[in-house]
């Protein structure tokens, strides 16, 4: 047993239940006298079972077709169930219930008894369990007892329903002072003669000396015993007879569509199904290790015919790696005037003496249609054989396996499926199994098709020829012209462009011309393959992709233009087309993302078509056709578009589709509705960031650099190809209507040459209506005869907002022909305006994000406004202090430099008036004109007389020259304190002599003169200028921000009499915000006359809003997503379509209510849902 217990060395590994209902073991219930949990008595010093419930008519246990009174059977639900029925079976009841041998069974739940029983047994250096006593233990069904008496063969019907039963723990090498007939016999049944079915053991460990499987210890001796749809999953120890279904079979038992994938170790007979064996073995397979000594297969160890039955083995396989010392075999270790037919090997063998890949040692036995895999098994097919009948019995390489070859074989031209194998999809099968997808054996071609000659044999589900890989040139097969399919993926892109790479992120990857043209059949159609055809299907380019190499340079024509080579290239079809015969394939509605990448080379010549072909087979022409889906980042380079109507470079029919940063440089020809990237546009469609180069051409109308026809939204796209055409020409669109609603033509700009040959050609728009043309310009040559213009040859309903032209390349108007137009700063400009960067910086017109520029200095300059491009300034020199547009000039640069002069203030310092000479203040004059500022930076005007200081005048006091005596006469004078002129000289008569002289003159002076001067001069100068200037508050430059409030604000108008500002949004969140009539900021009072795009996007706070009286204008996307806006107040009167952003209301509460001044009720209920704002609003005075 040493050596038997060390090539055993025990693997237990946990193995997952069933997907079915389970018995909870910690579920107490109670009968009044038990308390059970998981079925056991938990009452103290009782042990006893909770007993099954017998049904009557319940269950057809019998299987014969209808349930009668005769179909007794118990449920049970649970361990101690489990363990009463077992009770029953092996002897009379504590309780007086008689043993009962054909008890029928049918499990209700799922059964565990030791929860985690493998992974939790612990064994020593032997193998020898370790801890075994804290494991419930089970007593088989029919078994011998101790003392070696056999308490009868179970010969009931145990249904398990598709039910579990896990954790059952047998280990009778823990039992001593025995019979040894106490060993023999384990498992969930000991001895067995009755019928098992649709049950599993998991879990379980089963142990013994002899007779010992994961469900059956020893069935039918001498009689019958089945087993059918079982599984085991238990680990089972022996020494002799040991399987992982049954230890030893006899009589005339089956054992049929059963399977083990627990390990199986023993000594002698040791089988993955059956460890020795004389019952018939149909439809079994084993994938658990098998190891022994001696006579060791992976379905049974011993295989003998039985003396009243013809044993047979079919349609089996084991795939469990078999290991022995001698007669080991990968189906059976030892076989003895049997049949084993229809089965494989597919493991590794290994032994000493008698090793084989199917049969250790074979004695009159025979084998037909039994195939090992010679890969896994080097050697031969028996180790050992005498008197033996072998018919296609052999190795093959793991290949033939894989491929189907074996399951082809193993069925063997029977009409009943037995043997079947995935060999496509995504649930493909790399072995045989039983059931299973039918096999076929196909003819396999050396090539893509049939006249490349036959290969040999192949295998598949389709019961198709296998035809050669093709081979590939740019795509194209080149034997037999097929397209190279393209790579679906899953969550590699970002498809959807919602910012996370999901599974439902799907797209086909395209990196070359025949995957291109491939995918094209997948929109147009069902491939011949049987792939549906797909509209919504989604691409993502890999590589730049050529289809015709320098088509335009390769293409002949004749005087009147037809194509005279056309056959030479190969045709291009549309992605969602008309056909021959007029049928429409469909819309393409999915995403293509060129990633950057560009196709050239496509050819159309619809021109080139029978002539009883449909007429719209000849229109909606372009990389697509008809087009409602979403296309960017793609360049169709070096392509020839032709067809009657509706073509374009990218696009010839745009139904609210997407065309998104994509560049056209084909050469687009047609009749009427032809455009550079797409040919006609309708509905909801979308066109940014999107040029031409190419050239366009029109027979008749509606031709434009960018789009034909117009009903879309253009934006930021340009044109320079020249466009040619008879009426409604335009450099960006031939003819742009709103059709009832406003459509934008913004940030565009055409350099393309515009010819037309009669009325209605624009160097921006041949006719546009009901459109808003903002931001754009044409610097090209236009001409026709009639309503022609720089800017748009005819309009109706237009407002045309800051667009320019080029005077010098067209020197007429800017509009043909003006009908209820509004226009605002459009005008036509010099070129030198274009190339000095005046032109760019108009049309930035002072916005924030950067969206037009011009390089202006260094190695790379441009002599004309782009889109993007580095920022241009408006720089400002003064001639003279006046500062006014007759003395400003105004030159662009890409940096901001400080406003500059051409004249200087000359300081004059303060002087000081003196008594007869006025002196003055200090003060700047201007070294041109002269004016006077008191001001370095000439802000300040003041007169000449407001700097003057007058003369203070004269401080006369009497000074005594001589004092006078009775002699001679004295003298006094005048003499000013401040400048200390004198007057003249005065006489002090004499004293009387008969006196004393006096202190002071008989006649004193006065103490002043006559007319005493006044302290002060008679006209006092005041402290500053008679008129003194006021101290004017200067309003801040248009375009600076401001903040008041926690709300941001931006200068929109530095007028200083009527300064307004735009308001951009708040720092912080808030439920309520009020845009005030006016705000007032550093003692500047300004309007609030305009909301920003964006200014409260995505705000999930704000409830309550006031607009306030002064707002004319609402930015695109304003109040987008504020899903919990529900009260907004406008005191405006002011707002239209034209000036309310698109989506500004998009968002908000479903049930929003909008309080508005009365007469505006109607007609902004109109601006508010057509700018986003559900139909459930309510808009009230």
């Amino acid at each position: 047993m040493a050596k038997t217990t060390e090539m055993c060395e025990r693997k237990i590994k946990e193995n997952t239940d069933l997907d079915a209902e389970t018995a909870d073991p910690d579920t107490e219930t109670a009968d009044g006298t038990h308390t059970y949990k998981n079925g056991f008595c938990t009452d103290d010093g009782c042990d006893a079972y909770e007993p099954a419930v017998l049904t009557t008519g319940k269950y057809d246990i019998d299987a014969n077709g209808e349930i009668t009174d005769s179909d007794e059977a118990y449920e049970i639900g649970n361990a101690g169930q489990l363990y009463w029925f077992a009770g029953l079976v092996n002897g009379t009841l504590t309780d007086g219930t008689a043993q009962n041998l054909k008890a029928n069974a049918v499990l209700a739940a799922d059964i565990i008894v030791n929860k985690d029983l493998l992974a939790s047994i612990n064994t020593d250096k032997d193998g020898n369990v370790t801890n075994g006593s804290s494991f419930k233990a089970w007593r088989p069904m029919g078994m011998t007892d101790e003392k070696g008496y056999l308490t009868g063969w179970y010969t009931g019907i145990f249904d398990g329903k598709g039910h579990s039963i896990s954790g059952l723990y047998v280990n009778r090498d823990e039992s001593d002072d025995v019979d040894d007939r106490f060993k023999v016999g384990i498992g969930l049944f000991g001895y067995y003669s009755g019928l098992t079915r649709n049950l599993s053991v998991l879990d379980s460990y089963m142990r013994g000396k002899s007779s010992v499987g994961g469900i059956i210890g020893y069935i039918g001796y001498n009689k019958t015993g089945t087993v059918q749809n079982c599984y085991s999953a238990a680990t089972v120890w022996g020494i002799d007879s040991i399987g992982g279904i049954c230890g030893a079979s006899g009589g005339i038992s089956k054992i049929e569509n059963c399977y083990n994938m627990g390990n199986i170790c023993g000594k002698t007979e040791v089988g993955g199904i059956c460890g020795d064996n004389y019952a018939i073995i149909k439809n079994c397979y084993n994938v658990g290790s098998v190891k022994g000594e001696m006579k060791v297969g992976g379905i049974t160890g011993a295989n003998t015919k039985g003396d009243n039955v013809e044993e047979k083995i079919t349609d089996c396989y084991n795939r469990g790696n078999v290991t022995g010392d001698r007669n080991i075999g990968g189906i059976s270790g030892y076989d003895y005037c049997s049949l084993v037919e229809n089965c494989y090997s597919q493991a590794t063998v290994s032994g000493n003496t008698n090793v084989g890949g199917i049969c250790g040692n074979g004695y009159k036995a025979d084998f037909q249609n039994t195939y090992y895999d010679s890969n896994l098994y080097t050697g031969d097919a028996f180790g050992y054989s005498e008197d033996a009948t072998i018919k296609q019995t052999e190795g093959k390489p793991s290949q033939a396996f894989e491929s189907g070859e074996i399951a082809y074989l193993l069925q063997a031209d029977r009409e009943e499926p037995v043997w079947g194998q995935t060999l496509s999809g995504n649930d493909v099968q790399a072995y045989p199994v039983l059931g299973g997808a039918k096999v076929y054996q196909v003819t396999e071609y050396k090539g893509c098709i049939e006249s490349t000659g036959i290969a040999g044999n192949a295998y598949n589900n389709a019961n198709a020829p296998v035809f050669g890989p093709h081979v590939y040139e740019n795509g194209f097969c080149t034997i037999c012209s097929a397209y190279e399919p393209a790579v679906l993926t899953t969550g590699k892109y970002d498809i959807d462009a919602n910012g996370e790479k999901t599974d439902s992120d799907e797209a086909y990857e395209i990196g070359n011309a025949g995957q291109l043209y491939w995918f094209a059949g997948l929109v147009n159609g069902t491939l011949t393959d049987g792939t549906a055809q797909n509209l919504k299907a989604n691409v993502v380019l890999t590589a730049d992709i050529t289809v015709n190499e320098d088509l335009l340079t390769s293409i002949n024509t004749d005087d009147d233009g037809n194509v005279t080579n056309g056959s030479s290239f190969k045709a291009w079809r549309p992605m969602g087309m008309a056909d021959e015969k007029g049928n429409l394939t469909g819309w393409y509605t999915g995403i293509f993302d060129g990633n950057g990448h560009s196709i050239s080379g496509l050819y159309v010549n619809r021109d080139e078509a029978a002539d009883d072909v449909h007429t719209w087979f000849k229109s909606c022409i372009g990389l697509f056709g008809y087009y409602s889906g979403v296309t960017r980042n793609l360049s169709v380079l070096d392509s020839y578009m032709r067809g009657e109507d509706c073509i374009g470079g990218i696009c010839g029919y745009n139904d609210g589709g997407t065309i998104q940063n994509c560049y056209s440089a084909a050469t687009v020809c047609g009749d009427s509705y032809i455009g550079g990237i797409c040919g006609r546009s309708e509905g909801d469609s979308i066109i940014e960031n999107c040029y031409n180069t190419g050239y366009v051409y029109g027979a008749t109308r509606s031709i434009g650099g960018i789009c034909g026809d117009n009903s879309a939204t253009l934006q930021g796209c340009y044109n320079v190809g020249n466009v040619n055409g008879k009426f409604y020409v335009g450099g960006i669109v031939g003819e742009s209507s709103g059709l009832g609603n406003t459509i934008w033509i913004k940030d565009c700009y055409n350099r393309g040459n515009v010819i037309g040959d009669t009325e209605k050609i624009g160097g921006i728009g041949g006719y546009i209506g009901s459109s808003l043309v903002e931001n754009c310009y044409s610097q090209a040559t236009v001409s026709g005869n009639t309503n022609v213009g720089g800017i748009c040859g005819n309009s109706n309903k237009v407002d045309f907002q800051n667009a320019y032209y080029d005077s010098n390349l067209y020197t007429g108007n800017a509009i043909g022909y003006l009908k209820a137009a509004t226009i605002k700063q459009t005008e036509g400009k010099s070129s030198q305006a274009f190339e000095s960067g005046e032109i760019a910086y108009l049309l930035q017109a002072g916005r924030e994000e950067a969206i037009w520029g011009q390089t202006l200095s260094g190695n790379d300059v441009q002599a004309y406004p782009i889109l993007g491009g580095a920022k241009v300034y408006q720089n400002i020199t003064y001639q003279d202090c006046a500062k006014d547009e007759a003395h400003t000039v105004y030159t662009y640069a890409n940096e901001q430099k400080q406003e500059s002069y051409d004249y200087t203030l000359q300081e004059v310092k303060a002087k000081e008036p003196k008594c007869t000479e006025a002196g003055n203040k200090a003060y700047y004059k201007c070294s041109v004109c002269g004016k006077l500022y008191t001001d370095q930076e000439g802000t300040n005007e003041v007169s000449a007389n407001t700097v003057v200081v007058p003369a203070k005048g004269h401080s006369f006091t009497w000074i005594i020259d001589r004092e006078a005596t009775e002699q001679a006469e004295g003298s006094r004078h005048e003499e000013c304190s401040i400048c200390h002129e004198k007057k003249a000289a005065v006489a002090i008569p004499k004293l009387p002599s008969s006196t004393q002289p006096s202190e002071a003159p008989s006649q004193k002076p006065s103490e002043s003169p006559s007319q005493k001067p006044s302290e002060t001069p008679s006209q006092k100068p005041s402290g500053s200028p008679s008129q003194q200037p006021g101290q004017d508050i200067k309003v801040p430059a248009k375009g600076t921000k401001l903040t008041a409030k926690g709300a941001s604000y931006q200068v929109t108008s530095a007028a200083e009499k009527n300064p307004t500002v735009v308001y951009k949004g708040s720092k912080k969140q808030k439920a309520s915000v009020t845009i005030p009539d006016t705000v007032t900021i550093d003692k500047v009072t300004y309007k609030v006359t305009s909301i920003a795009a964006n200014a409260f996007k995505n705000n999930k706070k704000l409830k309550k809003v006031v607009i306030g009286k002064n707002v004319t204008k609402i930015g695109k996307k304003a109040f987008y997503g504020c899903s919990k806006l529900k009260k907004i107040t406008v005191k405006t009167t002011k707002l239209t379509k034209k000036n309310v952003g698109r989506q500004a209301f998009k968002g908000i509460h479903k049930k929003a209510a909008f309080k508005v001044p009365k007469k505006k009720i109607s007609s902004y209920r109109k601006v508010f849902r057509a700018r986003g704002a559900a139909k459930t609003t309510k808009v009230t005075k």
